[in-house]
């Protein structure tokens, strides 16, 4: 007997996202020490020896999220059944996926980088009560500035692009082979392959904006406004300068799983034991994902279109509005709240007009730093046995079991130098960690998981239920590579640990079932679980 079965899908997903949000408060004073020298109780007055802190919007970030996904995906699947004690299938899935997805924003840099200045009489100021921890305000008022206008502003105009294409190709085969005499004896082997290259540029641009902001207006969001000739002046591309050209670019990634089992049953009739199982497991796992980056200022650039200043043709600036009408309209119109309309780059017309060979060609632009690169393997082998159990009156059943596994980790990359990370806000917010010494991880650990489940019919409509196990769940190879990312934007740094344990959780359950009609249930559970997660390091 022979029996074929085939499938396709074909997915196309459109989606736009609004989002609207600050990075933070910055904490500013008038004072000599103050990078800022800004007027900011807007008296008319910069006061160089106060040093009284105000807290001023950091950053405003308004976003449109374009997602254009399409999958296309096949399956086949084979069985065979020459008699009838034994059986075979094998069976096979491919998908193709395409990911090309905008992140198109308009980015204020106020507190971060406003230069100034302030309209005197422009400042309200709201006077809230201080952090008391002293890595806060230890206890000192927060001048909270509700409201200003602001000459001097840092604007960008980001249009960041993911392009993503992958494909996963999975097979496996699987033989099952039974006796009359309640024996079964079931093989599987597998194997997938996951590819994926993506590109994440970012052509970023600035000018130099007069804008007034309000946080009094709207409670869901800040408002904010461009003031006098920049109402339209933010419109226009001839405003705009070129910073950088930066992002992940022919970034690869494949994950590989080999996979084998057997699982052996055989039915008894010994008391209350009434059936054995028993089997085994090994699997291979490994990621790999380089970090090549491009990372190029405008001067850098500059010889693609044969130096000095780019031209204003070549920024690529095209005007964004949500094809909705108007931004975050789910919260009611926000047309009063702040623009409806931006400009932002299109970093894929810049590289196809400058071509990607002219783009790579240029010196020390392509990076593919060792501290981003993820590089493990996972070896994991697994054995069970299990008991299953019966009442002569079949009222109490259940079984019980013990599953040991070993697992052996290799990681590999490169201890990185968190003293030496550089931050270039003014060419593009390109951030870099350099690396040192190469380091491979090595780690074996085995699990002992015992569990108990068992059933007791005390009547007809009620039954109560015993259960306990000890359960883990490995991290991801991602989380063991040791690799390390910052953002000098958010102040932030990244860094994974091979030196992670799995999550391990000892659980116990005791429930009850009471069927007190037909379609009627009503139950009740006492429930524990101890988990424990550590790292070696």
């Amino acid at each position: 007997m022979v029996g074929v079965s085939l499938g396709g899908a074909y997915t196309k997903r459109l989606t736009e996202t609004d989002e609207h949000r600050i990075t933070r408060y910055r904490r500013l004073a008038e004072g000599a020490n103050s990078p800022a020298h800004l007027d900011l109780n807007g008296n008319g007055t910069i006061a160089t020896a106060d040093l009284t802190r105000y807290a001023l919007v950091d950053s405003i970030f308004q976003t449109l999220f374009r997602e254009d996904r399409e999958r296309k995906t096949a399956m086949a699947t084979l069985q065979f059944k020459p008699t009838d004690h034994l059986e075979l299938t094998a069976d096979s899935f491919y998908g193709q996926m395409h990911l090309f997805s905008p992140r198109l924003t308009d980015l204020v840099r106020i507190g971060a980088a406003a230069k100034g200045p302030i309209v005197p009489g422009s400042v309200v100021i709201d006077q809230r009560p201080g952090n008391l921890s002293a890595v806060g305000d230890n206890g000192a008022p927060v001048n909270l500035i509700e409201t200003a206008e602001i000459g001097g502003v840092d604007e960008r105009g980001d249009g960041r692009t993911e392009a993503r294409d992958a494909n996963l190709l999975s097979v496996g085969l699987n033989g099952t082979y039974h006796t009359d005499n309640d024996f079964k004896v079931s093989t599987d082997l597998s194997l997938s392959r996951a590819r994926q290259v993506m590109d994440n540029p970012l052509e970023e641009n600035t000018r130099v904006a007069d804008v007034s902001y309000d946080l009094r207006k709207n409670g869901d969001f800040v408002s904010y406004a461009y003031m006098g000739a920049d109402s339209t002046g933010h419109l226009d591309p001839a405003t705009y300068s070129l910073l950088s050209l930066n992002g992940e670019w022919g970034q690869r990634r494949s994950d590989d799983q080999r996979d084998a089992s057997i699982d052996i049953s055989k039915g008894v009739n010994w008391g209350w034991i009434n059936g054995l199982e028993g089997g085994g497991r090994f699997a291979v796992r490994t990621v790999y994902q380089d970090n090549r980056r491009m990372a190029a200022t405008s001067t850098q650039l500059a010889p693609l279109w044969g130096g000095g200043k780019a031209p204003v043709a070549d920024l690529f600036l095209v005007p964004v509005h949500p094809s909705t009408g108007t931004f975050a309209d789910a919260s009611g119109s926000t047309s009063s709240v702040f623009p409806q309309q931006y400009l932002v780059n299109d970093p894929f017309a810049f590289i196809s007009n400058f071509g990607r060979q002219n783009i790579e060609a240029i010196p020390n632009v392509i990076t593919n730093d060792p501290t981003g690169i993820y590089d493990v393997k996972e070896d994991t082998g697994a054995a069970f046995f299990r008991v299953n159990l019966a009442a002569d009156d079949s009222r109490v059943t259940g079984n019980i079991g013990v599953r040991v596994v070993r697992t052996k980790q290799i990681s590999k990359g490169v201890a990185p130098d968190l003293n030496g990370i550089t931050f270039e806000p003014q060419a593009g917010t390109i951030t870099k960690v350099p690396g040192a010494a190469p380091v491979t991880i090595d780690r074996t650990y085995n699990d002992i998981l015992p569990s108990l489940n068992l059933r007791y019919d005390v009547t007809g409509d009620l039954v109560l239920r015993l259960a306990a196990s000890r359960t883990m769940s490995r991290p991801t190879l991602t989380q063991l590579s040791p690799t390390v990312s910052a953002s000098g934007a958010n102040s932030t740094i990244t860094k994974n640990n091979p030196y992670l344990d799995p999550f391990r959780s000892n659980n116990y359950d005791l429930s009850s079932e009471w069927y007190f009609s037909e379609g009627g249930l009503i139950s009740g559970t006492l429930f524990l679980m101890e988990s424990t997660s550590r790292s070696n390091c």
